[in-house]
């Protein structure tokens, strides 16, 4: 796999990458440069300044894997965390650990007939949604709150 990270991200989520793909750093493209680029990688890894549109991802005919927080097309939300096997725990602990960030969300897209599976969305935001959400808010506050529980 290849990895083009278009923006500063930590040197521990680099190493990290390495263990896993072919990773690029070219920070500071512009779009075109993006776009002309793009079709080389399986996963591109930005934050907040470099701006994917529509015309990127659709460049990027190859990418697997979206560093994105507004990425979402629905489906059933389900609280697993219990019933997952290691791979994708040590997974999302790893891609956790890459962001750097105390909270989280990791979505998978897992095909259930060899449990291969692709990151579809990481989401560096509290998403409390009707059925869960108040569990996520609970381990939230106890996150930044420790004293309390």
């Amino acid at each position: 796999m290849k990895v083009l990270i278009a923006e500063p991200i930590s040197d521990e989520g680099i190493d990290i990458l390495r263990d896993y793909a072919e990773v690029d750093i070219k920070p500071g493209l512009t779009t075109e440069e993006l776009i002309s680029t793009i079709s080389d990688y399986e996963a591109l890894v930005v934050r907040s300044q470099t701006k994917v549109s529509a015309k990127v991802i659709e460049a990027g005919q190859k990418l697997q894997a979206r560093w994105t927080t507004n990425f979402h097309t629905g489906g059933t939300v389900a609280i697993i965390t219990d019933s997952v096997g290691p791979g994708l725990k040590d997974a999302a602990e790893k891609i956790s650990r890459l962001a750097a960030l105390p909270l989280l969300g990791v979505d998978f897209l897992v095909d259930e007939t060899d449990q291969s599976f692709k990151v579809v969305e990481l989401a560096p935001d509290v998403a409390i949604s009707p059925r869960g959400g108040n569990i996520v808010a609970k381990r939230y506050i106890d996150y930044l709150f420790p004293e309390t529980t």
